[in-house]
């Protein structure tokens, strides 16, 4: 989330390319309507809809560019097909749906990459890669943000664009910071810092420098910061307004918090709350909270300071901004933990859990959105690029047979012979090579799955780590002290009591916080095997009470199977108890598992109330979801029966599994 108010500032900067002035717009429409060659038509009308965004009637632009995509559709033309798409990426950009902005885009890449179009379009495209790179930004796809930059950067660089180049140079910086990757996103802005001019945009040229003083402030160069700040208040005169009166202050307080300077700090927070509220962009409000309880945090205002955290927190849930919500979390960890408050951290980091979960799940489905909609739109190219050689080939061919039908009437059928077995051959390798690629696109996504998986069972272990080798390792020594001073202190019967219930509920700490712990990452099936963990996580339910687990493994004894395998069934099986206890309210529950001619066979069954299979068919919980794209990576097979009243059995079939 961090400077994401930037990244929205830029985005309205760069609309104001559209503008057009009133008289253009009047007689561009009266061009279109007189206008009778269908192709000539389509660019009047095309030109007539820049010039409606261009003055801002966005209501009357989107009817317009609905009706322009119809008679699009109308041509071959690859020209008309990408220039559509342009409009419309644009038009999906301005109204906040980012992902449909994306696909528009990248359908016009793959334009592109057939080199059909002119030169001059490809040039065009550098500008059109700035807002890709902010709609990755904005759907928390960081990765593909930067790429966007960075083919932004080499058509920019070959039209000499240094105003664009600065603006690309900014928002790629804004991306590693978001990482907190603060020595990357030095460099960044320094290469930014060659294409500024005498000439350049006096906001543009405010953000670079106060960008490079807060990036200089994180890595502890205060001269270089200060030197960069001093050029941003320098220039900020000149645009004065509440968007970058907020990111200066924002600025100023990471400086001075650098400097331990918290009074100043706070105050340059306590400012960039106030111009953010003005502003009125979520975003920027809630990290302004976060910053100024950070500051408050240092300073030894702990009320203060919990206080300012939360109300940013809160923020970042209202508004959906999910990224924002992770790295508040983090603080929020942080804080407690600072302040020896076990519980609350134990509970923050549960939700940081959740919230990374959930990020991850959000990226995995956007990348599969956006690779369906690709593929289907290289398809419809291949098309369109078929039919305009289909075209020619048959013009070719009439000349041919006319030429032939006066010389022999034989030669005509053999011709005729000839082209119909072409047809069918041609027929089939396209059916040959829609099947490969096909075959290609779900390897990339399971590809992908895996890649999702892997980090989410990385971060599982990491949080596990850290919760036990650092809470863990910090309560065992309060523990510790405690018992010490039993020893060595005299007290009444009464107080002993206390003194003695409050030993068993820091046991009670330590005991819940290995249990969170092993839950994220259990010990026992790194060092055994996906069996013995099974059996552990069944003895540790059972122990709950909150169900009766019953555990059944059949032909695993000498199997050693793939640790993704087991972590990835492993999970399987902690989703579906979870859902046993917490919806259908089970008292009962069977787990069984088996290895029979290189199947791996699960079973998870309970007697809990059951639902309607049909509710399957469009899952709403991430759970189940997960579930699903663990099944997908594994290649297994699923079988869910199950009535209302009757409880649930489960059925998985995993074949062609690794081993180890």
């Amino acid at each position: 989330m961090r400077k994401l108010a930037v990244l929205l500032f830029l985005v309205i900067t760069y609309q104001n390319t559209y503008a057009q002035n009133s008289n253009k717009k009047e007689r561009l429409y009266k061009a279109y309507q007189a206008e009778k060659n269908d192709s000539l038509r389509f660019w009047n009308h095309y030109d007539y809809i820049e010039a409606l965004y261009g003055e801002n009637l966005l209501d009357s632009a989107a009817n317009e560019l609905e009706i322009l995509k119809k008679e699009a559709s109308q041509f071959t033309s690859p020209e008309i097909q990408y220039w559509t798409l342009h409009l419309d990426g644009y038009a999906q950009n301005i109204k906040g749906k980012y992902l449909e902005s994306i696909i528009a885009y990248e359908k016009m890449q793959k334009l592109l990459a057939l080199g059909v179009l002119k030169e001059s379009t490809e040039k065009s495209f550098g500008s059109d890669l700035i807002t890709l790179g902010l709609d990755y930004s904005k759907i928390y796809d960081l990765e593909n943000a930067v790429k966007s930059y960075q083919e932004a950067i080499r058509i920019l660089q070959s039209n000499k664009d240094s105003t664009n180049l600065l603006l690309v140079y900014i928002n790629m910086g804004y991306v590693y910071i978001k990482s907190s990757d603060w020595e990357t996103a030095r460099s960044i802005f320094a290469s930014g810092k060659k294409y500024l001019t005498n000439y350049s945009d006096s906001i543009y040229s405010t953000i670079l420098y106060s960008s490079i003083s807060l990036v200089a402030s994180k890595l502890g160069s205060q001269k270089e910061a200060e030197e960069n700040l001093l050029q941003a208040e320098r220039i900020y005169p000149k645009v004065n307004n509440a968007t970058l009166s907020a990111f200066l202050d924002l600025s100023r307080g990471e400086n001075f918090l650098t400097k331990r300077n918290y009074t100043k700090s706070i105050e340059s927070f306590s400012k960039a709350v106030k111009s953010s509220l003005k502003w009125g962009d979520s975003a920027a409000i809630a990290e302004a909270y976060e910053s100024l309880g950070r500051a408050h945090w240092k300073a030894g205002n702990k009320d203060m300071a919990l206080e300012n955290i939360q109300i940013s927190l809160a923020m970042a849930y209202r508004n959906g901004l999910i990224d924002g919500q992770k790295m508040v979390l983090k603080t929020l960890f942080d804080y407690y933990k600072s302040y020896g408050n076990i519980a609350a951290a134990v509970v923050t980091a549960d939700s940081l859990i959740t919230v990374t979960e959930r990020l991850t799940t959000i990226q995995n489905n956007n990348r599969l959105l956006i690779a369906n909609a690709l593929f289907e739109t290289e398809e419809n190219a291949k098309k369109i690029s078929s039919l305009q050689q289909e075209n020619e080939l048959s013009k070719l061919q009439i000349r041919q047979k006319n030429t032939i039908n006066y010389i022999l009437a034989g030669t005509a059928i053999s011709i005729l012979v000839i082209a119909l077995l072409s047809y069918r051959n041609y027929n089939q390798k396209k059916l040959l090579h829609k099947q490969r690629i096909q075959e290609l696109e779900t390897e990339k996504q399971l590809i992908a799955t895996e890649a999702v998986l892997k980090g989410q069972e990385e971060e599982r272990s990491r949080l596990a780590k850290d919760l036990h080798d650092g809470l863990g390792g910090m309560l065992s020594g309060i523990k510790h002290s405690f018992r010490h001073m039993k020893d060595n202190l005299v007290m009444t019967s009464e107080n002993m009591k206390g003194f003695e219930r409050g030993l068993d509920m820091l046991d009670s700490s330590i005991t819940e916080l290995r249990r969170v712990a092993h839950s994220m990452m259990p010990e026992t099936l790194l060092k055994s095997g996906l069996d013995a963990a099974l059996k552990d996580f069944c003895i540790s339910i059972n122990g709950s009470g909150a169900i009766k687990v019953s555990y059944q493994s059949y032909g695993l004894e000498n199997l050693k199977i793939d640790p993704t395998t087991s972590i990835t069934l492993y999970r399987i099986v902690q989703e579906l108890l979870n859902n046993s206890i917490k919806h259908a309210e089970a008292k009962q529950a069977v787990v069984q598992i088996s290895h029979e001619t290189g199947k791996l066979l699960l079973t998870v069954e309970d007697d809990g109330k059951g639902f309607d299979k049909k509710n399957l068919e469009e899952p709403n919980g991430i759970g189940w979801q997960n579930i699903l794209n663990r099944l997908a990576y594994l290649k297994g097979k699923l079988d869910v029966q199950t009535e209302p009243g009757k409880g649930t059995a489960v059925n998985i079939e995993v074949e062609d599994f690794k081993v180890s």
